[in-house]
């Protein structure tokens, strides 16, 4: 998923904490189980009529801020959009087939000539796929971890 300025990631996974006080449905990062460096921290937001806001972007925030000091590029996914005015990359449904169909070649399919509710009911496996398949459901995190 590298556009918008946010890097490659090598992995893909979540972050949650045992009592779900932080809960980070995106992570990108160096490597797995336990990543040295985060690369960029998402939230994904599947309302039908809602967009990602700067509610949900402070949330965000805030979590991030309570796993690492460092000012990690924050992602919003939302299949309504986004209103937020400080998220530094924001993908729809759209874009993720997009970007899935340019990356596996599979028939070059393009969200232009999807109906709305397949375009998002694709969407929304991609990152089941993506979560289920690419690197499991959670990541951990060591700052400065040296392995």
């Amino acid at each position: 998923m590298p556009a918008q300025g946010i890097p490659a990631a090598p992995v893909i996974g979540g972050y949650w904490t045992r009592s779900n006080d932080v809960e980070i449905d995106i992570v990108g990062a160096d490597r797995e189980p336990v990543a040295k460096q985060l690369l960029f921290l998402g939230s994904v937001k599947w309302l039908e009529t809602g967009q990602f806001d700067d509610h949900d972007l402070l949330a965000l925030q805030r979590h991030r801020d309570r796993i690492t000091p460092d000012p990690v590029p924050v992602v919003a996914v939302s299949r309504s959009g986004t209103s937020a005015t400080h998220v530094d990359a924001a993908f729809t449904p759209a874009d993720l087939i997009e970007a899935w169909s340019e990356q596996f070649g599979r028939g070059g399919a393009r969200c232009s000539r999807l109906p709305a509710p397949l375009e998002a009911t694709l969407a929304r496996s991609l990152l089941t796929e993506l979560a289920d398949t690419n690197h499991g459901p959670a990541l951990g995190y060591q700052a400065g971890s040296e392995e």
